[in-house]
């Protein structure tokens, strides 16, 4: 049980972990610098840490809850075709992290907690009318805790015709909380829609505009484009002139494929076991194409999985490991995260992130038509 008196995320969190021991909750790696993470001088020197906080939004189906899962690597969040995020979910980046630890908030007061948080307790948390809050700490897996914590808050989508307490719960959060940036999950199978430009406008005026935010664009969904069909560099330019008449000055456009992300981060970390019937046939064509149709990349491999790359894995052969690496950066999520860290160290730093030159995605696709 977590004692009363404590009221600060981080001083939770570390409660909840010093509930059981070191090596069950990490992995050992270099990104986790082994098994002294949780030693007292870690503790106080993470909670030291400050926290940058960045909303994710979007309207509803865009895939924000899959692109939120993409960069914990894992199927965590409950992610489906239709309104699936109810609550704002915080989670909270620690290094090297195996598990979740987390807590709900009812009325202001913590009403549960788990020290490894599964997706059942989470879809029921979720869907519990009376919490406010959820609280969740893991490891954004592409994202260091170098000098900083990020805190990524996943927030329901606007649009839910059944339910418009979504709309209300959304913008409350973005207006009242602490926030270092934004990101925005577009659908790219419908974009430019009546609810987007007005979730959109709304955002510019209401959060954007007087907290002086920086955003970032996710196009996702990308890979349900037919490039024989459809210029796809058009798409994102016409859709980044679209953005400008909004008001969002030189918009930062990624394109992505969250999902395709999630599979190839969950078969590089010996996670495929977890894979739906369905995922696991669907895997081999994820990475064929993503190896030979799709580059939506436009930096080299992380640290990460360049070292994983020399590490050996109960699944993956070298060689393998290999082509999942490439296929993974292809998806266009190691870009977002790279975009993530040093927009948060150029703020750390002090420099005005907002009128430097954007990090720009190479589209690249092969004339190899699709089977």
């Amino acid at each position: 049980m977590i004692s009363s008196n404590i009221e600060n995320e981080l001083d939770i969190f570390m409660e909840l972990r010093a509930s059981d021991s070191d090596e069950k909750f990490f992995d050992g790696s270099e990104k986790s610098k082994n098994k002294g993470v949780l030693s007292k001088e870690k503790r106080l020197s993470y909670r030291k840490l400050p926290i940058k906080h960045i909303a994710v939004c979007a309207t509803m189906s865009a895939g924000k809850s899959t692109f939120v899962n993409a960069l914990l690597g894992n199927d965590i969040l409950p992610a489906r075709n239709e309104a699936t995020t109810a609550r704002i979910t915080s989670i909270y980046d620690l290094d090297g992290s195996k598990n979740m630890v987390g807590y709900i908030l009812k009325n202001g007061q913590i009403a549960e907690s788990a020290c490894d948080v599964k997706q059942d307790e989470l879809d029921k948390w979720n869907s519990d009318d009376e919490v406010g809050r959820i609280f969740l700490q893991a490891d954004l897996d592409g994202i260091p805790n170098k000098g900083m914590i990020v805190a990524v808050h996943d927030t329901p989508g606007i649009n839910n015709s059944r339910d418009a307490s979504h709309y209300s719960t959304t913008f409350d959060f973005l207006k009242s909380h602490p926030l270092d940036a934004l990101i925005f999950v577009a659908n790219a199978e419908q974009l430019c829609t009546e609810d987007e430009y007005s979730m959109l406008k709304t955002l510019m005026n209401e959060v954007v505009k007087p907290k002086k935010l920086s955003i970032i664009f996710v196009l996702n969904k990308m890979d349900s484009i037919d490039p024989e069909k459809e210029n796809i560099a058009e798409v994102i330019i016409n859709y980044k002139e679209y953005l400008k008449e909004l008001g969002f000055h030189e918009p930062a456009v990624f394109p992505v494929s969250a999902h395709a992300a999630r599979l190839l981060k969950m078969a590089l970390n010996n996670k495929s076991a977890q894979f739906t019937r369905h995922e696991k046939r669907e895997f081999d064509s994820v990475l064929f194409d993503f190896m030979t149709f799709y580059n939506f990349s436009s930096i080299r491999k992380n640290s990460k999985y360049k070292t994983a790359l020399h590490q050996e894995t109960k699944e993956n052969s070298q060689k393998n490991s290999e082509r999942i690496v490439k296929a993974l950066e292809n998806t266009g999520i190691l870009a977002v995260e790279k975009k993530i860290s040093v927009l948060f160290g150029k703020a750390k730093n002090g420099v005005n992130h907002c009128r430097k030159r954007r990090v720009r995605p190479a589209i690249i696709f092969s004339r190899r038509k699709r089977k």
